[in-house]
């Protein structure tokens, strides 16, 4: 516990270092750099922080794809499902523009539209149809160029929402009172 805790003690020093000398000028400081450190706050999950370097890296280049999945991410962690499909569509965007691969940027806006479709499977909202389909589309753009077994199962769980619906019943059912 002590070794995590000063672990976290130095990684909040170290990005104070950063952006001090990011904004200080100092070319030493890649948004690389930046962004690598942003990372390590995700799986920290500290994604107030991360969203932050994130943040700082597209002021100083507003064509960061990186940095908008990272704020997409970050978002995700937070289940801020809205937030997040706004900076992955805009990572995508910019990927397509760029003529860059973007892949990982496609399979998380299908996992984000998949767990907003199953939230709202649970809550009867009546958009759940919308957010897999959507879900399912990303699957297969990924899908269409590059083969792989993991793609292949999300889209058989995607494809079967009547079960996905069964399974948010029985999770989300009322318990009965005894009397």
């Amino acid at each position: 516990f002590e070794e995590e805790r000063q672990l976290k003690k130095i990684n909040i020093l170290f990005l104070i270092l950063f952006l001090f000398m990011a904004q200080a000028g100092y070319s030493a400081i890649s948004m690389d750099k930046i962004i690598q450190t942003a990372k390590l706050m995700e799986k920290q999950k500290q994604y107030d922080k991360a969203e932050k370097l994130y943040r700082f890296v597209l002021q100083k280049d507003p064509a960061s794809i990186e940095a908008l999945k990272g704020l997409g991410r970050a978002n995700i962690g937070k289940k801020n499902y809205k937030f997040a499909i706004i900076y992955l569509e805009l990572a995508n965007k910019k990927a397509i523009a760029a003529k860059k691969d973007n892949k990982d940027g496609l399979l998380l806006l299908g996992d984000v539209y998949k767990q907003k479709g199953v939230r709202e499977i649970r809550s009867d909202t009546g958009k759940a149809k919308t957010d897999l389909a959507k879900a399912k589309g990303y699957y297969d753009m990924v899908q269409a160029a590059d083969k792989s077994a993991v793609i292949d199962k999300l889209l058989l769980y995607i494809g079967a929402p009547k079960e996905a619906a069964q399974e948010a019943a029985i999770a989300t059912a009322p318990v009965s009172k005894k009397r």
